[in-house]
């Protein structure tokens, strides 16, 4: 497992396409980590840092629920519930049953930050995007949660954070 120290403290996710939508994680000149939106509805993500790769799928109607899903793991992989405007905020559980919320807060779109059991913060996430281009920033704090999941918590909520920002953005209109 990679600790929160092995990564760098500021990192930013940089949009390379738009459709779909493929961003990559630099910190400096140094870029590697990747997103990107495996349809162009939107319901699937693979999502790549440190070697580790994942898949974000979408699943359910009027309850939905997204599955986090480690490549090459068959197991059951971590289940994230959305708030949809409940006023509770967004669920995570991995598959050792540790639960983690997914707070925003700001009203800033596409910003976010993992909470976890102990009340610990995990990584920082916050939009810098303006009219010509969505940008997400990740800032990890020096007492991250230790005994998360690095690299999971990083990649979900950089997805959260950018589909948050993509839903609300409007391209400009040129002409």
């Amino acid at each position: 497992m990679v600790a929160w120290s092995a990564l760098p403290p500021r990192m930013w996710w940089c949009q390379t396409a738009v459709a779909p939508p493929r961003y990559r994680l630099h910190a400096g000149p140094l870029a590697f980590g990747s997103l990107a939106w495996a349809d162009p509805a939107g319901t699937s993500a693979e999502a790549t840092l440190l070697g580790q790769h994942l898949r974000f799928t979408w699943h359910g109607g009027w309850s939905r629920q997204l599955a986090v899903q480690t490549a090459g793991d068959p197991g059951p992989g971590a289940r994230y519930r959305p708030s949809w405007g409940s006023g509770e905020d967004g669920a995570l559980l991995l598959p050792d049953g540790t639960r983690y919320r997914w707070y925003a807060p700001s009203a800033r779109v596409g910003s976010g930050v993992w909470v976890g059991p102990d009340a610990a913060v995990s990584p920082v996430f916050g939009n810098v995007s303006d009219r010509w281009e969505i940008r997400v920033e990740v800032a990890c704090p020096a007492d991250a949660d230790t005994a998360a999941a690095p690299v999971l918590l990083l990649l979900l909520g950089s997805y959260l954070a950018l589909t948050d920002a993509l839903s609300r953005h409007s391209p400009p209109v040129l002409g």
